[in-house]
């Protein structure tokens, strides 16, 4: 149930609009039966937790990664030009090369070049 619903609110808003539809709502892999009182409530518990655990999982993630910034490991996806590449962009640009023409001979995009060149 916690990949069906982005939250707790979520849950109990599809579960209003199934009632007010006359939609009964039952989950057999875990035998809930939102028509009766004790069946809401568990499809409450199951979802609340649902989302703590998600929540948990988000906040270890970002701890994860500011920890390893501070280690100095470098994210995301490696740089597709070396720095004597990029150099050598920067040279031929400066001289009035045409980018598309630099970056066909980079085997890279023009936008990749333009980045890597600028220093973004």
């Amino acid at each position: 149930m916690d990949r069906a619903f982005r939250s707790l609110r979520h849950a109990l808003d599809v579960l209003d609009h199934f009632e007010r539809d006359g939609i009964d709502f039952l989950v057999l892999t875990e035998g809930i039966d939102t028509t009766t009182p004790m069946g809401r409530c568990f499809f409450q518990i199951r979802n609340a937790f649902g989302e703590l655990e998600r929540n948990l999982i988000s906040e270890r993630t970002v701890a994860g990664l500011a920890a390893a910034r501070k280690r100095g490991v470098k994210l995301g996806r490696p740089c597709a030009l070396s720095a004597k590449q990029i150099l050598d962009a920067r040279r031929r640009k400066s001289a009035g090369e045409d980018m598309a023409v630099i970056a066909h001979r980079h085997h890279v995009n023009v936008r990749t070049l333009y980045r890597a060149v600028n220093g973004r």
